[in-house]
């Protein structure tokens, strides 16, 4: 039997929507650069992760570190995964709206799923959406995983606000917070 999950992430930005830009998705080889005017967000093709993630300008994702910057993985130690060697797509296209692909086939890892990891922008909209989709064909052997996450490092300058709703509206903490915890 085959199984499909959803794993739905949004990366919303609290950030007013001026003049709506045509969406527009440039291809530069191994990184994607989609921008509405609002964001503009890099997406690197090969590993499925955003590089970098700007809204009106100022960015939103570390540009130090030790590797991608917003990307999705799973479990820990020897059976860590993340996707990449992603074979990229572009779903849709138009003014309106962009949606790309990367997918990730499985290869004898240890957690047998193909990985597809999209990215939608939409006219007008300060937030890039997020959708991975996990599939396990019937020919795949059984699997399991322990645990599926999206990890955003946001810049040590940033000021960085989790907006959910009413209730779930706050600054995060920042670097310093992290070191006295």
């Amino acid at each position: 039997m085959k199984t499909t999950l959803l794993a739905l992430s949004t990366l919303l930005m609290c950030a007013s929507a001026n003049a709506a830009s045509d969406v527009r998705l440039e291809d530069r080889g191994e990184l994607v650069i989609l921008d509405n005017g609002i964001l503009t967000a890099t997406i690197n093709k090969f590993r499925a992760s955003v590089d970098s993630l700007k809204v009106k300008g100022a960015e939103m994702v570390s540009q130090s570190g030790r590797g991608p910057n917003v990307y999705f993985s799973m479990d820990g130690g020897a059976n860590y995964r993340q996707p990449k060697g992603c074979l990229f797509s572009v779903k849709t296209q138009s003014p309106e709206m962009v949606d790309i692909a990367c997918r990730r086939v499985w290869k004898d890892e240890p957690q047998a799923f193909d990985i597809e990891t999209h990215y939608v922008l939409r006219r007008g909209d300060s937030g890039l959406y997020a959708y991975v989709i996990l599939d396990h064909p019937a020919k795949y052997p059984a699997t399991r995983y322990g645990e599926w996450r999206m990890v955003w490092r946001t810049p040590q300058e940033a000021e960085a606000w989790i907006c959910v709703d009413e209730q779930r509206h706050w600054r995060m903490p920042d670097p310093a917070d992290y070191k006295t915890a």
